[in-house]
C-alpha cells in the first residue's frame, strides 16, 4: 500500500525505477482496483443485509405481537365453539323430543283419520229419516237397558235334580253364632 502512495504520473516518470518495478507496480494497482470494488461490492452486500436483517427483525416483532393476538383470539374462539357445541347438544336432544312427540301426535292423528273416515261411512250408509217414509219402516222404541242386561240363566230348579235346586239364601242381617263356617277363608275373617 505503501506503493500506492505515489500517482501514476510519478512512477511513469521516475527514471530510476526498472521496468520490473513499472510492471509490479501495474499489477499492484490493478489489484488494488479489484479490491476496492470487491469492497464496494461487499459493502452494498452487507448494508443490503443489514436492512434486510432489519426488516425481518420488524416482520419478526410484529409477528410475536400477532402470534399473542391471536392466541388469544383463539382460545376466546375455541371457547365459543365449546359453548355453540354445547348448546347444539341441547338442541338436538330437544328436537329429538320433538321428533319423539310428533311420531306419537302423528299416530294419533292416522288413528283420528281412520275413525273419522269409519265413522263418515257408517253415517253416509244409514238411511235418514225422509227416506224411511213409505218403505215400510215403524219406528220401534227401544227396549229397557235392565232387559238387555241382565244374565240370561235357565231356571232348572224345578226339573227335580238336587244339583240344580236353588241354594237357600238367607236374608242379610246379623250372622246366627250357631253356623259353621265351612270354608278357612271365614275362619280367618272371624278371628279377626
Amino acid at each position: 500500500m505503501a506503493l500506492m502512495a505515489f500517482s501514476d504520473s510519478e512512477v511513469k516518470n521516475d527514471k530510476s525505477c526498472s521496468k520490473n518495478c513499472l510492471k509490479n507496480y501495474e499489477a499492484l494497482k490493478k489489484q488494488y482496483d479489484d479490491l476496492l470494488v470487491k469492497l464496494s461490492d461487499i459493502d452494498f452486500k452487507a448494508a443490503t443485509y443489514k436492512r434486510g436483517l432489519a426488516t425481518l427483525e420488524d416482520q419478526i416483532v410484529k409477528y410475536k405481537e400477532y402470534e399473542v393476538l391471536f392466541s388469544e383470539e383463539i382460545t376466546l374462539l375455541k371457547r365459543s365453539v365449546g359453548c355453540k357445541e354445547y348448546e347444539l347438544g341441547l338442541l338436538r336432544t330437544e328436537l329429538e323430543k320433538v321428533k319423539q312427540e310428533k311420531e306419537v301426535f302423528d299416530i294419533k292423528i292416522a288413528k283420528f283419520d281412520k275413525s273419522a273416515k269409519d265413522l263418515n261411512k257408517m253415517l253416509e250408509s244409514q238411511i235418514t229419516n225422509k227416506s224411511k217414509k213409505g218403505v215400510g219402516y215403524n219406528v220401534v222404541r227401544s227396549p229397557h237397558p235392565l232387559i238387555l242386561n241382565r244374565p240370561t240363566t235357565l231356571d232348572l230348579s224345578y226339573s227335580g235334580h238336587k244339583e240344580f235346586k236353588e241354594p237357600k239364601v238367607n236374608e242379610y242381617g246379623p250372622r246366627d253364632s250357631s253356623l259353621k263356617p265351612t270354608s278357612g277363608c271365614d275362619k280367618e275373617s272371624d278371628n279377626s
